[in-house]
C-alpha cells in the first residue's frame, strides 16, 4: 500500500493516507491488476491497521476507524490455490531477511509444514512442541474447528524448530511460555 501510495500521490506515504478514498482507489488497483482475492486480503490488512491507529488516536474519525465504511471487495468463487514451489521458496527466503530472521523463517516453516493458521501459530506454547515425537499440539481454543489436534512435524520443519529453540529463541523457558517471542 505504501509503495502504491507513493507512486500515486507523488510523495512519501503517511498514516493519514489510510483513509477511505485512498484505500478504495488502492483496492480497485489491486483488484484490476492482481486479483479480487488480493484486494480482499489488502482490505483485511488495511482495516486492521486503521483499527489499530484509531485505538491509539493516531488516525481516526471521532475515535473510530477511518475505514469503517469501506466495503470488503467481492470475490467471485475464486478458489484459493496452494503456493507454487517457487513462491514457497521466495517466502522462506524473504522471511529470513529481517532482524528476527531465524524466528520468522521458523514460523513460515511451521505454518507451511504443519498447515497451521495464524491464530494457531501465535498461540503455540513451548509445551505444545514435542521434538522427539515430532508432534505439535494445537489447542481447541485456537483451532478453527474448535477441536484440539496433534500434527506430525515434517523433517524440514523439525530442523527449523530445533535450531530456533536451541540457538535463537529468547524469553521465558517455562512450559506455558509462548513458542514464538
Amino acid at each position: 500500500f505504501a509503495r502504491w501510495a507513493e507512486e500515486s500521490l507523488g510523495r512519501p506515504a503517511e498514516t493519514g493516507d489510510v483513509e477511505a478514498g485512498t484505500v478504495e482507489a488502492y483496492l480497485t488497483f489491486r483488484k484490476t491488476t492482481v486479483s479480487a482475492q488480493s484486494a480482499r486480503l489488502a482490505w483485511v490488512a488495511l482495516r486492521s491497521l486503521a483499527k489499530f491507529l484509531a485505538e491509539r488516536r493516531v488516525n481516526h474519525n471521532d475515535g473510530e476507524s477511518t475505514l469503517r465504511h469501506v466495503r470488503m471487495p467481492r470475490v467471485k468463487d475464486e478458489v484459493r490455490r496452494a503456493l507454487s514451489d517457487t513462491e514457497m521458496w521466495r517466502l522462506i527466503e524473504a522471511s529470513a531477511g529481517g532482524e528476527c530472521g531465524h524466528r520468522d523463517t521458523t514460523m513460515v516453516w511451521t505454518m507451511l509444514g504443519c498447515g497451521l493458521r495464524r491464530e494457531e501459530l501465535v498461540n503455540l506454547r513451548l509445551d505444545d512442541v514435542d521434538l522427539r515425537e515430532r508432534r505439535l499440539h494445537v489447542s481447541a481454543a485456537t483451532s478453527k474447528s474448535v477441536h484440539s489436534r496433534d500434527v506430525t512435524i515434517p523433517i524440514e520443519t523439525l530442523k527449523a524448530l530445533d535450531g530456533y529453540l536451541a540457538d535463537h529463541r529468547k524469553g521465558d523457558t517455562d512450559d506455558g511460555a509462548p513458542l514464538f517471542t
